[in-house]
């Protein structure tokens, strides 16, 4: 069913679903309000990472395979130590230092020959990997000010389904 379909029609139907189950949630939970945010400014930086990330990853799979990409993916939560570290001022444990040098060395080892078009390819999957780890860094700090993880499901899914529209 799905392979008659661009990726950005998939991105888009994907996103106003899971936005529009956000808003049957809250309608049948009794809060319409609970898609409201305390963060709107985090909120906003959230959605548009996340709209940014899934972009670059799509566009990196046009020059990469896809286990090439999955590395830069996998990169993701050790990038999300270091950048909580450095954005919410949490402590970084020397042992998620070492992960993240061996993740980083992993990478080099992953990518040793590189043409032009992999090049572009591991720029739009590095580019991926830094929005979605800023976006998973947003989450943590919205979480740290309020409850409401129907709101982070919504936003990004709305905006990611708004543009893929378009």
């Amino acid at each position: 069913f799905s392979n008659g379909f661009a990726a950005a029609q998939l991105f888009a139907m994907s996103g106003l679903l899971v936005a529009g189950f956000c808003l049957v949630a809250s309608r049948l939970q009794g809060h319409p309000d609970r898609l409201r945010t305390s963060c709107p400014q985090a909120m906003a930086i959230r959605s548009v990472a996340t709209v940014l990330a899934c972009s670059c990853f799509f566009y990196a799979l046009h020059f990469l395979a896809l286990a090439e990409v999955f590395v830069f993916i996998a990169l993701m939560p050790l990038m999300v130590a270091l950048l909580s570290g450095m954005i919410l001022k949490e402590r970084i444990r020397p042992v998620v230092w070492l992960a993240i040098v061996i993740g980083a060395g992993g990478l080099l080892v992953m990518q040793p020959g590189v043409q032009v078009g992999d090049r572009l390819g591991s720029a739009l999957a590095l580019a991926g990997m830094c929005l979605g780890t800023l976006s998973i860094v947003m989450a943590r700090y919205i979480s740290r000010y309020e409850s409401n993880v129907l709101a982070q499901v919504f936003y990004p899914n709305l905006l990611l389904g708004l543009v893929m529209l378009c």
